[in-house]
């Protein structure tokens, strides 16, 4: 309520100051007497807070407002606030008609003066609360201490915040995005941003203050009081912005401003000390320099190893499949390849592949290569590899042929969990007839296996070493329309191997393929069209949405997209609660989005939530198959590994953030950025097809449909956003020494010469390439590791200099799939002091050292300081 303090008159104006009071916060108003068109100015507002003192804390100033001296006079000097613990002084400069009038109070700890004429004072018109602050700025803001128990505060002004918020359209995620980013370059955990929340009551409801305590630039406090705790972080998060914005601490697009233009240049033009070294060191270096050209280099030019092309097989441990010399094909069981139409009579669900399975067939039969568009759901993924095989079994004149098929799939969960489904559909374990093979990890029996899943990195390498693939019948290109560069390779190399390997079939497949383009560059491939989803998919747009979800709409706007985690969360409450049973799948871009997701989730017991993310351990991810308990509804977290091929039967209701994490190579820097973007209209589609499968589905998409026309059809192929240096190197080994940019312009989409003439330079610089282009005995070495030149060519030196064991070490550590640290994907900060302990110099040899200390407990058998490590 208001209350007012009468101060004793200065000429023929009275002047008076207005408390508003809501639980232990006060509001000060200083007011003008009205204008001649009888209006009243509000010329200045002030904010105070209990966390403001000590006295505030302790309650003292509870009974407010209390008054005693109050004085006037003009003085122009005056420009700040200051709260004491014992007192109150105001010197707020008021403008009106270009006079300076400076108002001096003095609150002191004693009851109210009951002399003041009280009814004078109440008949003066009040203004109500809900006005006044929609014309205010949203928080205060609260400075480093200047004295023991004194504090400054600024205020920002109300047209500033508007521009902030127009800036920023999620001010709370751009702050913790800052100060994450501060704490990463600074190697300071205190920067890192934890708003601290209190709940106040008045006499009619409560309300929540938050509070930002920022370390950076300068020790400053920013607070916000509103009765939704979500609303009081937003107006607290805004107000920080326009503060570090004002001061130049961050720019445009929510990035901060470390060092000065002015500080780079001096620390550029800085010189450091020579660095010393004693002579014996000196000596040393150079004998091992002399030993290495004179010993090693000659041996390294005269070696004679050469890649063999008529090698067609490696050993089994490579994942490469030999043909056994001596099975007897016709000795197979034969029933078990032509059961799949008896055994889909009995199936529950009847895809909607299986009425255009004789016209696939005959497609097959007719032609070399097949291009097959199937909606998400219809059941390209499991039913055409077994339709292939079934084509083949019943097709005598094939039976001399080895009759193997090989599935590609961009993803190892992808690749084993349709071998386990289409060996549960066929009642047989998996490996002996349908398998699977992904890197580190097999289940396939060559002598009797028939389908093969399998990543695009593996068939690359049976190409590598059979150019014809000679080992294979058909080739099915699963999820063709990603365009990851393994992808657009393997196009190209089967391009070839058709015309040099008479046997040999491709089907290519996608439901967002480009069937033109892709009809196009295979010469003319006829297409086959397979509708979609067992159960009919309604989609939701944004601007549709019956819950509150602005600030995702007004980010909608913003360059950089970004995920406003309260209306995340929002909607999967409102699904829950409003919706009939299912699973969510909620796609986001990145790890640290699923987590802080996550955690906002509210734990009641009849939510379980489950995460899937590219860097978890392979039994992490085979959570998210698992059903929960009745009456418990599941909720999966994930990033586009869920897009395409991994199908989650029980998956009802999808939430569309409409963002992934891409990584984009800068030719000219030499460096890849990952950073957030829009999906294409292909993944929105692909998204929206993980719905349906059991029931009708409906999909939720945190974008408007306006948004959603203005995205790309088709995701920007990978060759195109990656550094070219490894594709450069497979190129010479796969096309005979071809010119490098002659092979890039045979792919189905070529990249900038200039990026492939850097990739050749880098590889030059490397010594693996000559002047010619050519692979040097060192680059034809190399070219046999799976792995980025560098990380290969570091290994090869690793021989030389008798150093295997820990170069072996650091470059699996640094190039494994999975995180070594369990909680290496929850806290970094953790992590990083983990390693500080093993070595502070480097990450290299700490993760090795680590490494060391596991194997040793692990040999030692000490399972005690195994679990505590």
């Amino acid at each position: 309520m208001w209350r007012n303090i009468l101060l004793p008159k200065h000429g023929n104006n009275i002047h008076k100051i207005y408390v508003f009071q809501v639980g232990l916060r006060y509001r000060f108003e200083n007011k003008i007497p009205e204008n001649k068109n009888g209006t009243r100015r509000i010329v200045n507002k002030i904010f105070l807070d209990n966390l403001v003192s000590d006295t505030l804390k302790q309650n003292e100033f509870r009974n407010l407002p209390r008054i005693v001296d109050c004085d006037i006079k003009i003085n122009q000097n005056i420009n700040r606030l200051k709260v004491d613990h014992r007192f109150l002084e105001s010197s707020t400069i008021l403008k009106n008609n270009n006079i300076n009038i400076t108002n001096q109070i003095r609150l002191k700890s004693t009851n109210i003066d009951r002399s003041v004429n009280s009814e004078e004072v109440l008949t003066e018109k009040t203004v109500q609360f809900d006005d006044l602050i929609r014309n205010t700025p949203p928080v205060p803001i609260l400075t480093n201490k200047i004295k023991d128990k004194v504090k400054e505060i600024y205020y920002a002004d109300n047209e500033e915040c508007r521009q902030i918020l127009k800036l920023y359209p999620a001010p709370k995620n751009v702050l913790h995005n800052v100060y994450d980013l501060l704490s990463s370059e600074m190697n300071k955990k205190l920067l890192k941003l934890t708003p601290n929340y209190k709940s106040v009551k008045d006499q009619k409801n409560s309300k929540w203050i938050c509070m930002y305590h920022l370390h950076w630039p300068e020790e400053i406090k920013f607070l916000a009081m509103d009765t939704k705790k979500s609303v009081a972080s937003h107006k607290a998060a805004l107000v920080a912005l326009s503060w570090l914005k004002n001061n130049g601490k961050i720019n445009n697009e929510g990035m901060p401003i470390i060092y000065e233009k002015d500080e780079i240049k001096k620390l550029s033009r800085k010189t450091f000390p020579a660095l010393s070294l004693d002579k014996k060191t000196v000596e040393y270096m150079k004998k091992i320099i002399e030993l290495h050209q004179t010993q090693i280099v000659p041996h390294i030019i005269k070696s004679k190893l050469e890649i063999d092309p008529n090698n067609n097989s490696l050993e089994s441990e490579s994942g490469l499949v030999e043909e056994p010399a001596d099975i007897n094909l016709k000795s197979v069981n034969r029933q078990k390849y032509i059961g799949l139409e008896q055994y889909m009579a009995k199936e529950k669900i009847k895809l909607p592949i299986a009425p255009y399975k004789e016209q696939f067939i005959k497609l097959l039969k007719d032609n070399r290569i097949i291009i097959v568009k199937g909606e998400p759901g219809c059941g390209k993924s499991t039913r055409i590899p077994q339709y292939v095989l079934e084509a083949w079994a019943k097709e005598d004149g094939l039976l001399g042929q080895p009759g193997r098929i090989a599935v590609t799939q961009p993803r190892r969960i992808a690749a084993i969990s349709l071998a386990e489904r289409v060996s549960s559909e066929r009642d047989e374990v998996v490996g002996n007839i349908v398998g699977y093979q992904v890197r580190l990890k097999s289940n396939f029996r060559p002598q009797s296996g028939r389908i093969l899943y399998c990543t695009t990195g593996i068939l690359l390498r049976h190409l590598q070493s059979d150019s014809n693939l000679s080992n294979f019948t058909y080739v099915i290109l699963d999820e063709a329309h990603e365009r990851d560069v393994n992808t657009d390779l393997l196009m190209n190399l089967l391009r070839n191997a058709i015309k040099t390997n008479p046997n040999l079939k491709l089907i290519v497949m996608s439901a967002t393929i480009d069937t033109d383009v892709f009809s196009e560059y295979f010469e003319g491939a006829p297409v086959i069209e397979i509708p979609g989803f067992t159960y009919p998919v309604t989609q939701h747009f944004l601007d549709s949405f019956k819950i509150n979800v602005n600030k995702t709409l007004d980010m909608c706007n913003s360059q950089v997209p970004t995920v406003i985690h309260d209306d995340v969360v929002t909607l999967i409450e409102y699904i829950h609660d409003h919706k009939k049973e299912g699973a969510i799948l909620c796609f986001l871009p990145g790890w640290e989005d699923i987590r802080k997701i996550q955690r906002m989730i509210p734990i009641n017991g009849d939510i379980a939530v489950y995460c899937l993310h590219s860097r978890l351990q392979d039994s992490e991810q085979w959570k998210i198959f698992s059903r929960p308990p009745p009456g418990v509804r599941k909720v999966i977290l994930a990033t586009n590994i869920a897009e395409t091929s991994v199908t989650i039967d029980d998956v009802v209701y999808v939430i569309d953030t409409g963002i992934h994490k891409d990584n984009r190579f800068d030719v000219e820097k030499g460096i890849s950025c990952v950073d957030n973007h829009w999906i294409s209209k292909a993944s929105a589609r692909q998204r929206k097809g993980r719905a349906g499968r059991v029931q009708p589905g409906e999909c939720f998409c945190l974008y408007p449909r306006s948004k959603y026309e203005s995205f790309s059809e088709y995701s920007l192929p990978e060759i195109l956003r990656t550094s070219l240096t490894k594709i450069v190197l497979d190129s010479k080994v796969f096309s005979n020494n071809m010119n490098a940019i002659e092979f890039m312009h045979k792919l189905l989409t070529s990249p900038d010469d200039n990026a492939t003439l850097r990739a050749v330079q880098e590889l030059k610089d490397l010594e693996l390439l000559d002047a010619e282009e050519n692979l040097t005995t060192l680059g034809k070495t190399v070219a046999n590791f799976q792995l980025e030149p560098k990380l290969s060519k570091a290994m090869v030196n690793a021989v030389i200099f008798k150093c295997v064991t820990p170069i072996v070490d650091i470059v699996t550590l640094f190039s494994a799939e999975t995180e070594i640290f369990v909680s290496g994907l929850l806290d970094k900060e953790d992590v990083k002091n983990v390693k500080m302990q093993f070595c502070k110099d480097s990450d290299h040899l700490a993760m090795m050292r680590i490494f060391e200390k596991w194997l040793e407990f692990t040999e030692e058998g000490d399972t005690y300081r195994l679990k505590s490590f």
